[in-house]
């Protein structure tokens, strides 16, 4: 009943640091690898140490959750588990899983992934090293969006009966939906197809509209204007990785930090290194860097100003990124 340990045992309360994070603080040591991560590549100071000597410890300020889209990455590079998964804690142990490399299709950057699977049910997604797409990094909806394989948004059909709303199951709610596809002309029924929509699902809900002999199926469901070329809507020419050689970036009309996590990571990269400046146009958004905001609206694109044209001649390697 007795110990022959007399100092004070150093024990440390558990911190909230949100929805992806899991913390047991007792066992971390303080390399402050976290605190380096969300600073400098993540660029959001979220994460720091307080108190001194023995009642140090690393903690988010004012009890706050991280704010990051990279926050999964802490997880992976803490040494001695202090922050671990929390979408994952307690589904499985490392050694049942088999691993699978494959390609992220969460942004369109194609990261390269290791998904591990027990049976049949994908488990959790891991980052591959690839220094020339994703370094050694994942964006947290790449990593976390496996919880959608297994938890439906839809978990019940409803029908509108009088302008309110009933449950219903899902042969009643396909039957309404049947008899509604055959009592409408052909010319007045049409398909949108969601980002994330698997092939076969596409192909099937194609033929489907053609036999009803309706033309109008479209993926497009945000309205982006592709061009007839197709092939330039989605080339982005230069390599992820030079990216970080220009000297001058242009942004048009995206955002990076919400659309693409990792290419503004490497923005960022690059901007801390110096000598690269970072210019928008479009809506000002918080991107973890300073840049200039050259306004908004495609006029300013359509017949640039001078302030765009300052910008890009003095640069020698100049770069422009252009959103949707």
């Amino acid at each position: 009943d007795g110990s022959r340990y007399s100092e004070n045992k150093r024990a440390v309360e558990e911190k909230n640091m949100g929805p992806t994070v899991k913390t047991f603080m007792t066992r971390c040591i303080q390399c402050t690898r976290c605190v380096r991560f969300i600073t400098e590549v993540a660029g959001v100071p979220d994460i720091g140490m307080v108190s001194r000597g023995e009642g140090a410890e690393i903690t988010t300020y004012l009890e706050k959750n991280i704010d990051s889209e990279l926050s999964g990455n802490v997880n992976d590079l803490c040494p001695v588990g202090a922050l671990t998964h929390r979408p994952w804690q307690y589904h499985y142990r490392p050694w049942e899983l088999k691993k699978t490399e494959t390609i992220d299709v969460m942004d369109a950057l194609g990261s390269n992934i290791r998904a591990d699977f027990r049976g049949s049910e994908v488990m959790r997604v891991l980052p591959r090293v690839n220094e020339g797409i994703n370094e050694e990094w994942l964006a947290d909806r790449s990593r976390y969006a496996v919880d959608g394989l297994q938890t439906r948004r839809l978990d019940r059909p409803w029908i509108r009966e009088n302008g309110k709303l009933r449950a219903a199951s899902w042969d009643e709610a396909l039957s309404a939906v049947a008899a509604k596809l055959k009592s409408a002309p052909a010319d007045r029924i049409g398909a949108i197809a969601g980002d994330l929509q698997d092939a076969e699902s596409m192909k099937a809900v194609l033929d489907l509209f053609r036999a009803l002999g309706s033309n109008n199926t479209d993926c497009r469901q945000d309205g982006a204007a592709l061009s007839g070329d197709i092939r330039e809507s989605y080339l982005f020419n230069t390599g992820l990785q030079d990216i970080e050689n220009a000297d001058a970036i242009l942004i048009v009309g995206a955002d990076p930090r919400a659309e693409a996590p990792l290419l503004n990571a490497r923005i960022r990269k690059a901007w801390l290194k110096g000598g690269t400046e970072v210019a928008v146009i479009g809506q000002q958004v918080d991107l973890t860097y300073d840049y200039a905001h050259l306004g908004e609206g495609s006029k300013l694109a359509g017949k640039p100003s001078k302030a765009v044209t300052d910008f890009l001649s003095k640069a020698e390697r100049p770069a422009i990124i252009v959103g949707m």
